[in-house]
């Protein structure tokens, strides 16, 4: 995986196809926050159409994760947008 990222990254312009579209997708995680002791964890279940999961199934391995740690990871990024913009 290693190797190919170095040939990714030694083209001229790594970061679009040769159509011009971005190829680079970055994904950033704050791991000091990653697990709170102090914040009570609760479980929830939810049902989602089968085209969702199929979907969040090729997305997650397309960046090499699981599905949830997609699902938890687009959530967060929601709320926390939607709470800048109530502010």
């Amino acid at each position: 995986m290693q190797t190919l990222i170095d040939q990714l990254f030694a083209m001229s312009n790594p970061y679009v196809c040769p159509h011009g579209r971005s190829i680079v997708i970055r994904l950033s995680l704050d791991l000091s926050r990653r697990c709170r002791v102090t914040q009570m964890q609760k479980r929830s279940h939810v049902d989602f159409p089968s085209w969702v999961v199929e979907s969040l199934d090729r997305e997650a391995a397309r960046i090499g994760v699981t599905r949830q740690s997609i699902i938890k990871v687009w959530l967060v990024e929601r709320l926390q947008a939607e709470l800048l913009i109530s502010r």
